[in-house]
């Protein structure tokens, strides 16, 4: 295993609230760092196989376990680099209701595996030349007693796609 030095990386500015852990930079590469109390999910994340089939049906960014460390991250993903990269509130209908699409699947695809979406808004998105994918490993939490009926971000979801399709499509 290799250690980062914490004054080799350069975090991305974005990414301080997130509870599971930290995006950062190091030799021109983009890299999640996992917190020690959140290791163990992310690794469970990755061993069910569900980010393997996000990422095989084009819904997520090929992501990997590396053996890197720092002494705040005991467990570091490598994620590929998406450019350039687009904000919501540039985005046209069409990339909109794309995003919206690939939410809905992701969701849809996390339940078979246990999981669901907690956070679903449109900075958790990135469009991978025409492909949105979804960008936020933090957002996956498990279901509540497997209950697929009570998705946790459908709220989140309605207010950042649904409403703002819906107005849209009626030009207004």
């Amino acid at each position: 295993m290799g250690k980062i030095l914490l004054k080799e990386i350069e975090y991305y500015n974005y990414s301080w609230w997130d509870q599971v852990g930290r995006i950062f930079f190091w030799n021109n590469r983009i890299f999640r760092g996992i917190y020690y109390n959140q290791q163990e999910h992310v690794n469970r994340l990755f061993k069910c196989g569900l980010i393997n089939r996000l990422v095989e049906e084009n819904l997520f960014p090929e992501s990997w376990i590396t053996n890197y460390y720092t002494d705040e991250f005991p467990l570091v993903i490598e994620h590929e680099i998406i450019s350039p990269v687009t904000f919501s509130y540039e985005w046209c209908f069409s990339m909109l209701k794309d995003a919206a699409i690939c939410v809905l699947k992701i969701n849809k695809i996390s339940q078979s595996f246990g999981y669901q979406l907690k956070d679903c808004h449109g900075s958790n998105i990135l469009f991978k030349c025409l492909n949105p994918v979804f960008i936020d490993l933090g957002s996956f939490i498990p279901l509540d007693n497997g209950d697929t009926k009570n998705w946790i971000g459908y709220e989140e979801f309605r207010r950042f796609y649904y409403y703002p399709l819906k107005i849209w499509s009626k030009n207004d």
